[in-house]
């Protein structure tokens, strides 16, 4: 668990002991070290979690929740946990929490039950990520594949319709893909960085008009599973400002005269950035 808070990171550390119990490693240069005998991992993470969420006051910046790999059942049973936990945490404060920034690592499914414990209108940044990392990872000498384990999807549609995801302004994904998931559920997200099965050329050009006329927007990046087949983009664009190999640059027009949208496209991944009209290059023509 990671906790974010006046530019200050508190880490805590949560493993099971090897001669039992649970070894806790705390504090901003993890020199802290306390073995709690006889309690399981989880359930003092949750103790821990609770006791500073409950006594909470101001907005918290950061809320990271890490975990390894872990089997159905066990999910079923963290998830039960963390739900009742986090009730009982709004139940005594008699109010929401407010948390600026939360972040999911192999533990993405917890997102739906917790989300309807915090305040939408303090929730800016959302993140999903499938890889622990080899700090994270209980075996010394862990395998290659283990660590950088094939993406993983998310198809849950319930969390896209909550207040919490509509009203976040950021979101980020790694090695997580979102799937069957209608784009018009990531456009309102000003920066944004996930992965996508397809985009298909009707996609583009959705994303390309709500771009171009989006005031708040500043940055998107795609990564697709399925190749993109970039020579369609030129009938539907118009010649790019840049090609090379498979790569493609567009800058187009935005509403707002004192802006552009530029376009970098290649075959498992696009761009989008919104930029001055002044960082176009000379020469470029920009394209409706």
């Amino acid at each position: 668990m990671t906790l974010t808070q006046d530019r200050e990171e508190h880490r805590i550390i949560y493993a099971e002991h090897e001669f039992g119990g649970t070894q806790i490693i705390s504090g901003p240069s993890d020199r802290s070290f306390m073995q709690v005998v006889n309690h399981h991992h989880s359930k003092v993470f949750l103790q821990e979690l609770k006791r500073v969420l409950t006594r909470q006051v101001g907005i918290l910046k950061k809320l990271r929740i890490n975990s390894v790999p872990l089997s159905k059942e066990i999910q079923v049973i963290l998830t039960r946990r963390f739900e009742n936990t986090f009730r009982r945490i709004v139940k005594k404060r008699n109010s929401k929490m407010k948390i600026q920034s939360i972040h999911f690592e192999l533990i993405e499914y917890l997102a739906i039950r917790i989300f309807q414990f915090l305040d939408p209108l303090s929730l800016k940044k959302i993140g999903f990520s499938n890889n622990p990392g080899p700090f994270y990872h209980p075996d010394p000498d862990p395998d290659p594949e283990f660590i950088f384990s094939p993406a993983a999807d998310i198809d849950n549609k319930d969390l896209m319709e909550t207040e919490q995801w509509k009203n976040a302004e950021e979101l980020f994904s790694f090695q997580l893909r979102f799937k069957n998931i209608p784009l018009k559920m990531f456009t309102h997200f000003s920066l944004l960085d996930v992965n996508l099965p397809r985009v298909t050329l009707e996609d583009l050009k959705f994303l390309k008009k709500t771009y171009s006329n989006s005031s708040n927007f500043k940055h998107a990046i795609i990564h697709v599973t399925k190749y993109i087949d970039t020579e369609d983009m030129v009938p539907a664009f118009g010649e790019p400002f840049e090609v090379h190999d498979d790569d493609r640059e567009w800058y187009f027009k935005c509403s707002d005269c004192g802006s552009a949208l530029y376009l970098y496209l290649t075959r498992k991944l696009l761009k989008f950035v919104r930029c001055p009209i002044t960082a176009v290059p000379k020469g470029c023509r920009m394209r409706e």
